[in-house]
């Protein structure tokens, strides 16, 4: 599979919408052309974790924790740390995933599948990340209505929990007073 389908399949199942403003989620590295052959999962992307992927053919690593969550300085044959491992991941030709508190608090994600291995009940959430939700209303003449909501939902316009092109149409009459 083409890297650019599958991130576009991972971003449909893990919902970034929902990772925590401060989280660094979705596709961190890769060519969106690159052929998909070999995929490793982990929780970290740490050296070990890198060799592995090297070692066994893989080219995509996803991983529940994001390897690139700060801005790099830079990315040389003499850094350590992220940008080292970022550098060998690019030579080798190894895309980069990370699903993390989107992965947490989707339904049927981390949360509530520790939730159910528990038996636990009355579940609520307990903290509620301050989102930004904006209601807009257009009008536009009726022959443009389904292609005004195919531009507005391409663009992920109409995302809410399992949904996508979540829209509301009606048909009116507008009247007004002037002055």
């Amino acid at each position: 599979m083409i890297l650019k389908s599958l991130t576009q399949y991972l971003d449909k199942i893990f919902h970034k919408n929902l990772a925590l403003t401060w989280d660094k989620v979705g596709l961190q590295i890769g060519r969106f052309d690159a052929e998909i052959k070999k995929i490793l999962t982990t929780l970290d992307i740490d050296d070990e974790v890198v060799d592995e992927a090297i070692d066994t053919g893989s080219n995509l690593i996803i991983s529940h924790h994001s390897l690139i969550f700060e801005p790099l300085e830079n990315i040389t044959d003499s850094c350590k740390g992220t940008s080292e491992k970022v550098l060998k991941l690019i030579e080798n030709g190894i895309a980069v995933y990370a699903a993390h508190t989107n992965y947490d608090i989707m339904p049927g994600g981390l949360n509530d599948m520790l939730a159910e291995k528990l038996e636990l009940e009355g579940l609520q959430h307990i903290r509620q990340e301050d989102r930004q939700w904006y209601k807009f209303v257009i009008f536009v003449p009726r022959e443009s209505q389904d292609k005004v909501r195919k531009a507005i939902c391409s663009r992920g316009g109409g995302e809410f929990n399992n949904y996508s092109c979540c829209t509301f149409n009606v048909a009116g009459k507008g009247t007004f007073l002037p002055g």
